[in-house]
């Protein structure tokens, strides 16, 4: 798919050594990519990394997160990817069910 080879052709453009893992979920099109390189990930390729990996998701029929929430790691890369109008429903979501922000309080949707 168009989608894995950009995200292919990128993490090589970052590092010739990284390569995709991706796996997923068949019956609802869902990808998890990780990502296959010696020793942890330097921390100032995260960025970049991020940028390979969750741009262009939304033109490619993707989201930023599926099937579970998104921890304090990616917050910047949820505030900064995921699709405004769907952050703004689960801001929406919480407020009705948690209106005094008890709940996980300063968390990603709080």
């Amino acid at each position: 798919d168009a989608y894995v080879a950009r995200i292919e052709a990128g993490l090589k453009r970052i590092d010739a050594a990284y390569a995709p893992y991706v796996y997923g979920h068949l019956a609802d099109g869902n990808l998890h990519i990780s990502i296959n390189c010696d020793g942890p990930l330097p921390h100032e390729r995260h960025a970049a990394i991020e940028d390979v990996l969750y741009q262009g998701l939304r033109e490619a029929g993707g989201s930023f997160s599926a099937e579970h929430g998104v921890g304090l790691e990616k917050r910047e890369a949820y505030e900064r990817y995921a699709d405004p109008v769907k952050r703004d429903l689960a801001k929406a979501i919480k407020a009705l069910i948690d209106p005094g922000h008890v709940m996980n309080p300063g968390k990603v949707v709080g």
